[in-house]
């Protein structure tokens, strides 16, 4: 039989064309490269998904455990307000507060449990199991207890003890909490890891591969497999910026070169998906111990600092630590000139002096607001003096001039040291303490300085939150009234209206200066709620005083920046059908420094009303001419330490004549404040002063006494006529 009869096998035909022997060679090694791709890029969607559920659900457990534990400290705290408290209302505040606390911890562990991941955290179970208990103890507490003693013996006995439990229990969940997250991270790192490695194998396989093909194939295939092999290389390298260079094959190496395309992007998601990881769990961590702004640890950090356990231990063996917390004088101003952009540079100039003075082991702190705290251990602090020392060189250091743009502003500091162990031992007394020696500085007449924590401090806290539940209570209660103070034409002698003025009998302690009780108002953030309040009631009694009687109330410089305040006082008016004519709103110079913009506007909104509007306490500010021309007022007030002394102080005289020029200029009414005698009255009216206030015309008296004053003075009036006729 002839040769070209005979039956060709395989094992020939493979012998005979190298075409053939490459052809199955390279489909073999393209079904291995598929389907170690396929694999690699099912492990690259699974991490990448793993990624995705891991940011989410960490991320969110350490927000819902870092306000578990917020809540529960103010549950605690709610717990002393109901100790501390003295009367029904303040009781039944302290109790709404306590439920409503209970109620939102009740809410969170929903919602940290509704999440599986989130239950299977070690501890999980039993730390919302303390918190319930914890809560369920306060709940039986507050309807058991029914004497003070038995709420002071509970609050430091069982319901203390199940709090610590259960703050412990919540705190060792936020650490296993970071730990499986952090867990998490090292898996998807080893995986993507092991990856990279298989990636590298692949490639090196190919690359040996190559070398061997190299050497059978024509140039036109060789150069194809040379770049795919040098772009493989250079990604297994790490290089994530390498680009295939165009293929015009419609054979197996088109497939593989569009194969190496699909793996750069997975492999790009899975370096995205890794960075994302590291850096949510970074974040998270991040955000649960520092301050945003600033970068200084927060609150919680430094007491976590404070309760270590090493600290204790270190103070066993004889070392000393003292805290100091920190509130800026003269910062509003810079925030008021310079707006929130200058405020947030000094507060991070501030931060950074602060972190290059504290030692290795000591913490710089960042509490909110204007308010810093050091933790520092002191050295040879014989007597206190190495204390003392250090916070000299804070307030030293703050007080150093602060540069924004073109001007320097510099601000003080006022700072109120504890000592641990003499003043307290753990973070929440400790910072309770210094807080207290703070104020005192505070408190003072020029400010500034630093005042270390006395015993006697502790009465004034228990004090100031006394006086916060009772002026808390008295405006839900209406027991602030208002008293109403003549305002008189010291032409005609006539009386023209009266300022409202707030007065408060202290169920405890009588009569409490407005000096006293409005501070705390705003400080409340009541002062909105008050003033309407007070107007209304004002507004009621005076619709049965004669019509052309006005009234003069004073607006606080919080509430001049609100811009819903025209419209919120408009609406009183309307509800007790009270004139707008016949109202006058003061406002103190202090205002004005604040957003000038919205005080202008409702100044304006003010005046479209026929709301009169007077600028109060002229003089005593920051009033400027260009304030007195933008912001069109009808009146200004004439300061009553101007007024008193103007006929014993040749420099008082000279600033009385210049305002009333001034006004008389402008085409403005003038009222001065604090006439107390004739001889006083005489010298305004002849200097041309038209409006008067004071006590020689009378003090502020009750609504049930305005007739009867107005009474008595038209009967002085017709008295002084018929003796003249």
């Amino acid at each position: 039989m002839a040769n070209w009869m005979r039956p060709v096998g395989l094992k020939a035909r493979l012998e005979g064309s190298t075409r053939l022997r490459f052809k199955l060679f390279g489909t073999a090694i393209a079904l291995l490269f598929c389907i170690a791709f396929l694999g690699l890029c099912m492990e690259l969607v699974q991490i990448s998904a793993e990624a995705d559920q891991i940011d989410k659900a960490w991320v969110a457990n350490t927000r819902l455990l870092g306000e578990t534990s917020d809540r529960l400290s103010e549950l605690r705290l709610a717990q002393a307000y109901l100790v501390m408290s003295t009367d029904e209302g303040s009781h039944a505040v302290a109790l709404r507060s306590s439920e409503a606390h209970r109620r939102v911890l009740g809410e969170l562990r929903a919602q940290f449990l509704a999440n599986e991941l989130s239950r299977s955290l070690p501890g999980a179970g039993e730390a919302f199991a303390s918190v319930g208990r914890y809560t369920e103890m306060v709940r039986q507490w507050e309807s058991g207890a029914q004497s003070a003693p038995a709420f002071s013996s509970e609050f430091s006995g069982k319901t203390k003890d199940a709090y610590e439990r259960a703050d412990v229990a919540i705190d060792n969940l936020i650490t296993n909490n970071a730990a499986a997250a952090h867990n998490d991270a090292t898996r998807i790192r080893h995986s993507s890891r092991h990856l990279i490695a298989v990636v590298t194998t692949i490639g090196m396989l190919v690359l040996a591969l190559n070398v061997w093909i190299m050497r059978r194939l024509d140039g036109a295939l060789f150069s194809p497999l040379e770049a795919i092999t040098r772009a493989l290389g250079q990604l297994a390298a790490n290089r994530h910026d390498v680009r295939m260079p165009a293929i015009s094959h419609k054979d197996e190496l088109g497939d593989l070169a569009n194969a190496f395309q699909r793996f750069r992007r997975n492999a790009d998601a899975l370096e995205e998906a890794y960075t994302a990881t590291k850096v949510a769990e970074e974040m998270a961590a991040r955000l649960a111990r520092h301050d945003a702004l600033t970068g200084l640890p927060n609150r919680r950090y430094l007491s976590a600092c404070i309760d270590n356990p090493s600290r204790h231990a270190d103070e066993e063996r004889g070392a000393r630590y003292c805290l100091f917390v920190i509130d800026l004088d003269h910062f509003k101003p810079v925030n008021d000139l310079y707006g929130h952009a200058g405020g947030d540079l000094v507060l991070c100039t501030i931060a950074d002096r602060l972190r290059e003075l504290v030692g290795r082991d000591d913490v710089a702190a960042r509490l909110g607001g204007d308010e810093f705290a050091v933790m520092a251990r002191i050295e040879n602090d014989a007597g206190g003096a190495g204390a003392r020392q250090l916070a000299e060189r804070i307030g030293d250091l703050i007080r150093m001039p602060i540069k924004i743009g073109h001007s320097e502003v510099e601000v003080g500091a006022s700072i109120g040291v504890a000592l641990s162990g003499r003043d307290g031992q753990d973070a929440e007394s400790l910072l309770r303490a210094a807080d207290a020696a703070m104020y005192r500085v505070k408190s003072r007449r020029c400010g500034g300085g630093y005042q270390f924590f006395e015993e006697s401090m502790r009465d004034e806290l228990r004090r100031e939150a006394e006086l916060e539940v009772d002026v808390r209570a008295a405006i839900g209660s209406q027991s602030i009234q208002p008293h109403y103070q003549p305002l008189v034409d010291l032409c005609s002698k006539h009386v023209y209206g009266f300022e409202i003025l707030a007065r408060w009998k202290r169920p405890t302690q009588g009569e409490v200066s407005p000096d006293v009780f409005i501070p705390v108002v705003e400080r409340l953030g009541l002062m909105t709620t008050f003033t309407l309040s007070i107007l209304k009631r004002a507004c009621r009694e005076a619709g049965n005083w004669p019509a052309h009687l006005s009234l003069a109330l004073n607006i606080s410089p919080c509430q001049l920046i609100d811009p819903l305040l025209p419209s919120q006082l408009l609406a009183v008016l309307g509800e007790e059908s009270f004139d707008p004519n016949r109202l006058e709103i003061e406002i103190t110079e202090s205002a004005l420094v604040g957003n000038l913009v919205t005080a202008k506007a409702n100044i304006a909104n003010f005046r479209r009303w026929g709301i009169r509007v007077s600028l109060d306490d002229f003089g005593t500010g920051y009033s400027s001419l260009h304030h007195l021309r933008e912001l069109r007022f009808d009146k200004v007030k004439i300061d009553k330490s101007f007024v008193q002394t103007m006929l014993s102080d040749s420099e008082s005289a000279r600033i009385v004549d210049a305002i009333l020029n001034l006004s008389s200029g402008l085409g403005l009414l003038a009222l001065a404040e604090g006439i107390e005698n004739e001889d006083i009255e005489r010298a305004l009216s002849k200097r041309g002063c038209a409006y008067g206030q004071g006590f020689l015309f009378g003090k502020a008296v009750a609504g049930d006494r305005v007739l009867a004053l107005l009474s008595a003075e038209e009967g002085e009036r017709r008295s002084s006529v018929s003796c003249l006729t």
